[in-house]
């Protein structure tokens, strides 16, 4: 067909130049030539060369016409002869050529991307030879040669025929090209044959058959051949001019051979793969009917469809106007459309109807509804989808409301994966056909929604699920599909979800996401997706140990063949233990992470809630392997009242320990891999100096803290062996205990065992030995052993007047420590063999005058020379103790003025506050003395 194109633009050209005879008067060869030659140039065919062999009244012949090639070697147009006959009167009055004869010859054209053909320096617009002001009655192609190239490929073929505005003719043309493209259509080793016959009557048959590899954007069609019969008129009235459309019927028809499903992309998103796209084919034929009359324009396709498509696996597609309705139809200013689609097969199953219409050429108004159990759309596998979309088109944009309802039962993006999603939104559609572009719209109400999803990322130990999310954009598109030569695919909007977990070799994050402000560019030829965004808020939980809220900050990536890339920022987090009562206060930490060649590096700093640095540490992982490492160091921490506290850090101590003095550093290591057995901890704690009040109530002050902990294990913690910290001294008012050792351990089951606790104690030693205690808080049971007490020391200390004694003593105390409360129950203390108390205080002195028992009493305790000390102690350590003391012993006495030596029993049961006690601030005493005398001398007096 560009064939006729090419004649029509000789004959205008030819009889532009022989219209110009009628300006000369003698025709002479030379004179002809030098006309023709300005006329050539004028027209665009720069630098012609011919010959005129024959210049008359009525004929003018023209051999060896060469046009070359603009700036290059060889001839653009080469005709062996041209010729033109013609009435010298009716060419001067009408401006009308009888006759034009061209050929044989040849031509070389060049089809421009916008469309237009190029010979030589003249592009061929597509005038009509009426257009010229030249009317020719004839003309005949003998044997006219073509070659039309472009950036994407050569045709070449011949036109031969002829035509008379009376009479009538024909022309035949052919076409072949081993590899052409133009606009979206691509040929490969294709021919085409052509015939138009004009009859005398002004009725017309054109035919045309086309055979070869056809495509275009996602279709392949191997052997396919194309056939097209017309048959109308008047083409008179159409020369002539004094009409512009035909009126008549054609029918275009086509088939392909099997084509493989490795080169129809799009055709494989409708069907089933099921033996692989090389071995999997699929079969196009159909055939459509046109129908013009004047003022209307219908379009069929018959009872079998216009287009239907089988694969060797059963699957098959129809596309049908249905029910014997014209698939288009034209009338009276209005024009509608309604066509259907079906689709059978184990890849899809399912409809689609399209109506449209529009009026007086105005802007189309359509309506699609489909509905589909099962679809594969490139790599896009999805369930049971609905679309339904309201719209109209209007200078090549289409605009839509649609409604879509879907389930992504598996996507591939690049490397990756999504699964098992169902996808929900109304969205605002505009596209752009022309340019292949393609927007989606969404506000802060009418979001996609996706009630859950799974997604894996290829090479990397990994799985992300979400539920509840949203993907919403209140401004601008939320989803900007490009096509084209570069294809590029952008998403921008908020992203929320009601819960989401992560999972990156042995470490799991599970909880509320933050909200992610999206920025995310998807190019498939590059298989490259870039992501920008910002985030913020969220709850979550990492390893089911540690809980991230309020998270700020920004991240970058790129996801390309290569691996993953990118960058994260986290302006702020704060971090808590994921346990009912956290032994660690609330840490706010910042940091920056890198992503390159599949490896992760970070770093971070940490600080308390009141903003006091507390260290920072750096770190990486292998996105490949799955494994990864960080140390952390605290640096030299220094406490001191109104400053850095230790319950800041540890909040179990809040209440406990407070006003601490000293410093104190921390080094932690962990790293990790692909189970959750790999993972491993360990850190280092160095103690210097560090008083602080506490711990607990019933302790006034603990000083001089100093040491070094070394644990091989921080979940669960675990020492390496036994360890040694050691105490200044601990100020509990009624006991003070100074100058300690503790040997500990942390066997790593969630106990702390202290394998000995001594304190120097009033000459000899107080201490807890083989003691166990879980760290969650439960309640403890451990005893204090006191060995070689000097009892004069500790009578001493007590600073009651007129109380000292002699002697050894030694005891137990059980402590059972239950919600931070300690109670003794049922401890002793005994003496180590013989001693002595005595009591010469004011009580005594006061009881003499009283009565005669009292008397007695405390004058045995002026010197009691015990053989046997014991006392029981029962009772809170914050509240009243239960004294039972028994003195076992003998002591010489005056009872009515005769000394007597009385073996005694000295029980003494007393209830009162510890402190109390020992301060003498209150004595709720009831004491019995019994002497029991067994036997014994009475001496005489003197």
């Amino acid at each position: 067909m560009k064939g006729l194109g090419v004649a029509r633009f000789f004959l205008v050209s030819l009889g532009l130049l022989v219209a110009a005879l009628g300006t000369v008067f003698i025709f002479r060869a030379p004179i002809l030539g030098f006309i023709l030659k300005g006329s050539f140039d004028r027209a665009g065919l720069e630098n012609a060369r011919f010959t005129v062999r024959e210049a008359g009244l009525s004929r003018v012949v023209l051999v060896g016409l060469t046009v070359p090639k603009p700036g290059g070697s060889g001839d653009d147009l080469a005709l062996d002869s041209v010729s033109a006959e013609f009435n010298l009167g009716r060419l001067w009055r009408e401006r009308a050529i009888d006759r034009v004869t061209l050929g044989p010859g040849k031509a070389e054209l060049s089809i421009l991307p916008d469309g237009t053909v190029r010979i030589a320096s003249l592009k061929i617009g597509g005038r009509a030879p009426g257009q010229s002001g030249v009317q020719v009655g004839a003309v005949k192609v003998d044997r006219l040669a073509y070659r039309a190239t472009s950036a994407h490929g050569l045709i070449e073929g011949e036109i031969e025929g002829g035509l008379d505005r009376r009479r009538g003719g024909g022309m035949t043309f052919t076409a072949r090209t081993a590899d052409f493209r133009i606009g979206g259509a691509k040929l490969k080793d294709w021919t085409e044959e052509g015939a138009l016959s004009l009859a005398e009557d002004g009725s017309a048959v054109l035919t045309t058959r086309g055979a070869g590899d056809l495509g275009a954007s996602g279709v392949f069609l191997r052997a396919a051949t194309l056939d097209l019969k017309a048959s109308g008129g008047p083409w008179k009235e159409l020369l002539a001019g004094t009409r512009t459309a035909l009126e008549g019927e054609a029918r275009l028809s086509f088939r392909s051979a099997p084509s493989p499903a490795a080169e129809n992309p799009l055709l494989r998103s409708v069907f089933a793969i099921r033996r692989g796209p090389d071995a999997e084919t699929f079969e196009v034929d159909g055939a459509a009917m046109l129908v013009a009359k004047p003022g209307s324009l219908t379009v069929s396709f018959g009872d079998t469809g216009a287009v239907r498509i089988r694969s060797n696996g059963g699957d098959a597609l129809l596309l049908s106007a249905g029910a014997g309705a014209p698939a288009f139809q034209r009338a009276q200013g209005k024009e509608v459309l309604a066509v259907k689609a079906d689709v059978s097969g184990a890849a899809l199953g399912g409809g689609a109807s399209l109506r449209a219409e529009r009026s007086n050429g105005g802007p189309w108004s359509f309506r699609l509804e489909s509905a589909f159990q099962n679809q594969t759309l490139w790599t896009w596998k999805l369930g049971a989808t609905t679309l339904a979309a309201a719209g109209a088109v209007e200078d090549g944009i289409v605009t839509a409301d649609a409604d879509l309802r879907t389930t992504v039962q598996e996507a591939k993006v690049g490397r990756l994966t999504i699964l098992e999603a169902p996808v929900e939104g109304d969205l605002r559609i505009v596209m752009n056909t022309a340019k292949l572009a393609y927007d989606f719209f969404s506000d802060a109400e009418d979001c996609l929604r996706m009630a859950r999803g799974r997604f894996r990322l290829e090479g990397q130990d990994s799985d992300t699920e979400l539920s509840g999310a949203r993907l919403c954009r209140g401004d601008g598109p939320l989803i900007a599909w490009r096509g084209g030569d570069a294809p590029q695919a952008e998403v921008r909007g908020l992203l929320t979800a009601k819960t989401g977990s992560y999972r990156l070799g042995a470490t799991r994050i599970d909880g509320l996401p933050p909200a992610v402000d999206l920025e995310a560019q998807y190019r498939p030829k590059l298989q490259q997706t870039d992501v920008a965004a910002t985030f913020s808020n969220g709850v979550v939980v990492i390893n089911g140990v540690v809980v991230a809220t309020d998270a700020k900050g920004r991240l970058t990536g790129r996801l390309d063949p290569q691996g993953l890339s990118g960058e994260a920022a986290i302006a702020e987090v704060v971090l808590t233990q994921n346990v009912p009562a956290p032994q660690l206060a609330p840490i706010s930490a910042t940091g920056s992470a890198r992503l390159l060649d599949e490896r992760v590096t970070f770093e971070y700093a940490a600080a308390t809630g009141a903003g006091r640095r507390i260290g920072s540490g750096e770190g990486w992982h292998d996105v490949r392997r799955g494994v990864g490492a960080t140390a952390y160091r605290s640096g030299p921490l220094a406490f001191a009242p109104g400053k850095l506290q230790p319950a800041e850090i540890v909040s179990a101590l809040t209440g406990i320990v407070s006003g601490a003095t000293g410093a104190a550093s921390a080094d932690a290591k962990f790293s990790w891999g692909r189970k959750p057995s790999d993972f491993r901890s360990s850190g280092f704690l160095s103690l210097e100096e560090m008083t602080f009040v506490g711990p607990g109530r019933a302790v006034n002050r603990t000083s001089a803290v100093s040491g070094d902990i070394d644990l091989e294990s921080l979940t669960p913690l675990k020492t390496k062996g036994v360890q040694e910290i050691r105490v200044g001294a601990v100020d509990m008012d009624a006991l003070k205990l100074e100058d300690g050792v503790i040997a500990y351990e942390l066997p790593g089951d969630g106990t702390i065992r202290v394998a000995s606790a001594t304190f120097p104690w009033f000459g000899g030693r107080l201490g807890a030995y083989d003691a166990t205690a879980a760290l969650d808080g439960a309640a403890i049971d451990t005893s204090l052993k006191a060995e070689n007490v000097d009892l004069a020391l500790l009578l001493d200390y007590l600073k009651i007047d007129g109380l000292s004694g002699e002697g050894l003593i030694e005891g137990e105390l059980p402590l059972k420590i239950v919600n931070g409360k300690a109670r003794i129950v049922e401890g002793f203390f005994s003496a180590k063999g013989p001693g002595v108390i005595r009591y010469v205080g004011k009580a005594g002195e006061a009881a003499g005058g009283a009565n005669k028992q009292a008397k007695l009493a405390f004058d045995i305790l002026r010197d009691l020379h015990f053989e046997e000390l014991t006392a029981k102690i029962d009772g809170p350590l914050d509240g009243a103790l239960n004294f039972n003391i028994v003195f076992k012993g003998a002591n010489r006495v005056t009872v009515d003025e005769r000394t007597v030596t009385s073996p005694v029993v000295y029980r003494m049961s007393i209830e009162a506050p510890l402190l109390a006690l020992i301060d003498q601030a209150r004595l709720s005493s009831d004491i019995t003395l019994q002497i029991e005398r067994a036997g014994g001398s009475v001496d005489d007096s003197e």
